[in-house]
């Protein structure tokens, strides 16, 4: 997911949802801002993340909501409307990015991209 982002925003805004197996967010804040070479804040909820990031976009910014589905989930009701669509479809892109140590699933091969 990193790789897709490099050069495309500003800054990472890390949070976790309460779950036992959420990554810390201070941790993930750091890592990828250093894979994008942004600044990176850490958050303790979804919702203050996603509410300084919409401050520090600005009307005529955007906002990527990353992660799990869970995240998404918890900041969907904050997220507005949009008509504005870069393809008719959607790309799905999951990338082997190992922030913790832990191979997760050392079978698992992103999709082509492009």
């Amino acid at each position: 997911l990193l790789t897709v982002l490099k050069g495309r925003i500003d800054a990472v805004y890390a949070a976790a949802i309460d779950d036992p197996q959420a990554h810390d967010p201070a941790t993930l804040a750091a890592a990828a801002g250093a894979v994008l070479g942004v600044p990176s804040s850490a958050f303790e909820d979804p919702l203050t993340a996603v509410a300084q990031a919409r401050d520090d976009a600005g009307p005529d910014g955007g906002v990527i909501v990353a992660g799990s589905l869970y995240i998404v989930g918890e900041v969907h009701g904050t997220l507005g409307t949009t008509t504005d669509r870069a393809a008719d479809a959607h790309v799905r892109y999951e990338a082997d990015v190992d922030v913790d140590g832990i191979d997760d699933d050392p079978d698992l091969e992103a999709p082509p991209f492009g």
